[in-house]
């Protein structure tokens, strides 16, 4: 079994999403899949928060300011597998309610219209 999150960094992510409304989460593989409404839109693994994100500016937006996109290691494989879509949230967005939604609706701006 690989790392696993902590519920506690969990709670602490769901608090600061609150403002999104309805904000929940599912287990998924090692980690917790986080919802707004129907939309997934972050991924909790080894107590990293990962966001999906679509836009090209974005993510290299947060590529400078020191994110990482979500990789895994597979058995058999000599490299990890990266998936290009998912970045992991920068610190000081963490440690702001309104940093972490603000990019949450820039990653997802649909999510502005529910």
């Amino acid at each position: 079994m690989g790392p696993r999150s902590t519920s506690s960094f969990l709670e602490y992510i769901l608090e600061l999403l609150q403002d999104l409304g309805e904000v929940h989460y599912k287990h998924m593989f090692s980690g917790y899949a986080i919802y707004a409404g129907d939309t997934h839109i972050a991924s909790v693994v080894d107590d990293t928060l990962f966001v999906k994100v679509s836009d090209e500016t974005l993510a290299l937006r947060l590529k400078n300011a020191g994110s990482h996109q979500f990789s895994y290691n597979k058995r058999g494989s000599p490299a990890p597998v990266v998936i290009k879509q998912w970045w992991s949230v920068p610190e000081e967005a963490l440690e702001q309610p309104k940093t972490l939604v603000d990019l949450v609706y820039e990653a997802f701006p649909e999510l502005g219209a529910m």
